[in-house]
């Protein structure tokens, strides 16, 4: 996606807004749903362009807990440099943290497409959930419990209340915080 600067050359301190809306099919392994929409605002400081903005995309993320795909809506604010591209690069020389995320221009126009994505893909969560409070998958059957719960969980359930520290625990709580607390069962007589 490139934008013509060509006006903004002429004198430091012009600014100019952009919106964009472009696709990708993925980033990063990740499918994206919808196209990605940039809001951005591109200022002459002399020795770059910075640009300032925002963009918004849809993508389909499979949950860390449950593996099922869902949708993911990821808004993100873009602060990034562009420098004019050298002549040529020696490649023995060691490039310092600034130059390493400083992007290149050459001639009147700067392509933002690139640096939107490794915008976006930084921002992707790394542990995706589809939502807060999934239950994730029963480690003996592998049924996603946010469907319910499986004969397993019922089972080791009975088998906790029979065991007599269990209710040695519950007989505890109940002494130090009272009777029926939250999260603890009275035990059976």
């Amino acid at each position: 996606m490139l934008i013509s600067i060509r006006d903004l050359k002429r004198q430091t301190g012009l600014k100019k807004e952009v919106s964009l809306k472009f696709k990708f099919k993925e980033i990063g392994g990740v499918e994206v749903l919808s196209p990605v929409e940039a809001d951005l605002v591109i200022e002459n400081r002399g020795v770059g362009f910075k640009i300032t903005g925002t963009y918004r995309v849809k993508l389909k993320l499979r949950c860390r807990r449950c593996l099922e795909f869902f949708d993911y809506e990821l808004t993100g604010a873009i602060d990034e440099m562009y420098t004019k591209k050298p002549y040529h690069f020696d490649e023995k020389i060691k490039l310092t943290k600034e130059e390493l995320s400083t992007f290149y221009y050459h001639g009147d126009e700067i392509n933002v497409r690139e640096m939107i994505r490794q915008n976006i893909l930084v921002s992707i969560p790394p542990y995706p959930l589809c939502k807060p409070d999934c239950k994730g998958l029963c480690p003996v059957c592998g049924k996603n419990l946010n469907y319910g719960e499986c004969e397993h969980v019922k089972e080791k359930e009975e088998e906790i209340e029979e065991n007599p520290f269990y209710r040695l625990y519950v007989r505890l709580m109940e002494e130090k915080y009272g009777k029926g607390i939250k999260g603890h069962k009275r035990e059976k007589r």
